[in-house]
This record gives C-alpha cells, structure tokens and sequence, in this order.
C-alpha cells in the first residue's frame, strides 16, 4: 500500500533501533545496486541479507509512537488505530509525561491539544526550547489532535512548533496519512478522494517567469476564501439554501482554478445538497470544508516558500 519516497530521521531512527536488537548490520552490506528504478521486492532491495530485508521492512511498516491523551476511552480508541496500522503505542495523560519522557524513543508524538497541567501547545513549546538549546538534538515529529477545526486553532497548533494537525475524532486514514507523511512515505492514493492540490492545474499557472503572478493570485485566493467560508456558515445558520449554494458555488470555482481538487469536492457536496433544499448534513460538510481549507492553506504557503 505504500512506496519510500525518501528516508526520513524517523526511518534512520527505525533503522537503527531494528539493528541495535538484531546485533549490527552493515549499513551498506547487501544493498542493491540501481536505486529505486531498480527494486523489486524486499530481497532485491536487502541483497542476499536477510537481516537488511527486515531491516528495510521494519523501517517501512513499523513506528514507535507516543501518545499524549488524557481521556480514557480516547486513550483505547488511538492505541487501537494505531496497532490497527501496525505501529507501537505508549500512552501519556498529559503534556508532563511527554516532557519527562525520552523522545529519542519515539518516531512519532501524537499531541492532544487540550490536557490538564501542561497542554499540548505548551508542551511543544517547551520541546522545541530544548531543541533550539541543543544543536545536536533530533527535532522530535510533533502531531496535534485538536476538535477545533478552525483555522485560527489550527494555526495556533503551527506556531506553537507542532509539524501536522489531525482532527477529532480521528478518521484512521487521516491518522495513517499524518504518519506515513511524517516518515517520508507516500500513502497509496484513494480512488475515492481527490488530492489535496491538483499539480497539474497548478502548472498551468506557474512558471516561464509568472511566479509573482502565481503568489499574488493564491494569496488573493486564501484571504478570499476564507472571508467566503465565514459568509458560507452565515448562510447555514440562517438555513438559507440559495444563498448557502451560491457561495458554496463561488468557492468551489474559483478552488477548481487553482488546483484545490479536494477543497472543490467537498463544496461541490454541499452545493448540490443546498440546490435540493437539503442542509441536513451542511454542518458537517461546512467543518469538512474548513479542515480541508486549512490543510490546502498550508499546502500553498509551503509552494509559496520554494
């Protein structure tokens, strides 16, 4: 289900924990020559090693992921989706027991936002501190989990040092995404569910010295959209399906034009909905709406930082 695109420091971590417990391995003995044009299977990718074929397995399959949760029953939900991915779980119940723990024994911290004693914006805050004063230590892949889902919570979660966000509940594929792309592994696209950005579309646009164009407009496109979304929800509250169309129209074409497949998808739901009279599921459409905008946002910025 999944191919490495690049080995990440959570997958040299993988690596050398699997080659600490299985003896040593030679990091360069039995590997296959040709790259990745040149894999086959696991054995063409370890040589004639065995060990290096599970060593390259474990890096893929498995991580060591902390957990940062206080509620019980959500405790037992993550480690549950978690084991379902084949991932290792340990449990603490709040931002305190992440800071006295060793996180160079994790690969993953998967952080609540909202914890008694130390929460999770000031926990990474704090790790982050520990960080910057110590050169040599590996930044450790901070997840939040928030049930906010407004982008000013969301945003709160970046600035507070956490590299990814997911929401609550946690959808097991949005959980399996969030990990694989935190170890440098590509996610075998769901035929259901468009991408995020579409680069195809975007290329039309970038490019043959029209980059400054191409910021101006998405820029424009983010401050406009999301003025548009606070209108949407208007709409909804006011149970106005015309007007809740309209704009759910406006933001689906003008997000198709720049690529936002998955943004549009989810507007073209609640668009059609709204056409028949029906807004029964236009809230949960309007929070799916507001997630999935806020992860494009991040998407675009990243672009415009290249």
């Amino acid at each position: 289900l999944v191919v490495v695109l690049q080995q990440s420091p959570q997958a040299d971590r993988r690596i050398q924990r699997h080659r600490d417990g299985a003896g040593g391995v030679d990091p360069e003995e039995g590997v296959a020559k040709g790259g990745v044009g040149g894999q086959q299977d696991g054995d063409a990718i370890a040589g004639t090693d065995p060990r290096r074929a599970e060593e390259r397995k474990a890096a893929r399959d498995a991580a060591r992921v902390l957990v940062a949760e206080d509620n019980p029953i959500n405790q037992r939900v993550a480690t549950l989706q978690l084991t379902k991915l084949g991932h290792e779980v340990e449990i603490r119940e709040d931002g305190q027991g992440v800071l006295d723990s060793v996180l160079d024994d994790f690969d993953i911290v998967l952080m609540d936002c909202q914890m008694p004693n130390i929460d999770g914006y000031d926990a990474t805050r704090q790790i982050r501190d520990r960080e910057q004063a110590n050169p040599d230590a590996q930044p450790a892949y901070i997840i939040a989990m928030t049930a906010n889902t407004h982008a000013d919570a969301r945003e709160a979660c970046l600035d507070a040092g956490m590299d990814d966000f997911i929401s609550k509940p946690v959808q097991i594929g949005e959980l399996e995404r969030a990990i694989n792309q935190s170890m440098g592994i590509e996610t075998e696209a769901n035929t259901t569910e468009a991408p995020l950005l579409d680069e195809t579309q975007l290329d039309q646009l970038r490019g043959n010295d029209h980059n400054d164009a191409f910021a101006e407009i998405i820029e424009l496109n983010l401050s406009q959209t999301e003025s548009q979304i606070s209108q949407l929800a208007e709409a909804i509250d006011k149970t106005d399906p015309a007007e809740t169309s309209r704009i759910a129209h406006q933001i689906k074409g003008s997000s198709a034009n720049l690529g936002a497949r998955r943004l549009a998808d989810a507007l073209s739901r609640l668009e059609e909905s709204a056409k028949e009279n029906d807004l029964y599921q236009a809230a949960p459409l309007l929070e799916e709406i507001r997630g999935t905008f806020d992860r494009t946002r991040v998407q675009f910025q990243a672009l415009l930082s290249e």
